[in-house]
C-alpha cells in the first residue's frame, strides 16, 4: 500500500526508475531530510539546499551507511563544499562539473557500496 509520503515524492518525480520497495524507503528518507532542512533553514547554505537530495538518492540506492543522517549530510556540504570543489577544479585538466563530481564523492562517503 502506498502511503501519502510515497505519493508526494513520487508525484514530484524524485522516485523515478526505482522499484516500489526502494521508492517507499527513499521517500521516507527524503521526507526526513526535508523536515530537517525546513527546521534548520537558517543554518543551511545554498549548496546544501542544491545537493542534499541528489546525494541522498545516489547514496540510498547504494545502501546508506552509519555515517548518514540529514544533519551529517548538510553539515558536510556546508563545511567542505568550497574546499573540495576547488580541489576538484585544480586537479582537472579539462573543464569539469566540479559540483557534480563533489556530489558523487559525497554519495560514496555516505554509501555502504562504493561501486
Amino acid at each position: 500500500m502506498q502511503n501519502d509520503v510515497y505519493k508526494k515524492w513520487k508525484g514530484l518525480g524524485f522516485l523515478e526508475r526505482l522499484d516500489e520497495d526502494q521508492s517507499v524507503g527513499l521517500a521516507d528518507k527524503f521526507e526526513e531530510l526535508a523536515q530537517y532542512m525546513l527546521l534548520n533553514f537558517d543554518n543551511l547554505d545554498e549548496h546544501a539546499q542544491t545537493l542534499a537530495f541528489p546525494v541522498l538518492r545516489r547514496a540510498f540506492v547504494r545502501g546508506l551507511n552509519e555515517k548518514y543522517s540529514p544533519r551529517a549530510l548538510c553539515e558536510k556540504i556546508k563545511n567542505e563544499y568550497d574546499k573540495e570543489v576547488r580541489k576538484i577544479k585544480e586537479k582537472s585538466m579539462h573543464k569539469v562539473d566540479a559540483e557534480a563530481e563533489y556530489a558523487v564523492m559525497l554519495s560514496e562517503y555516505f554509501s555502504r557500496n562504493k561501486n
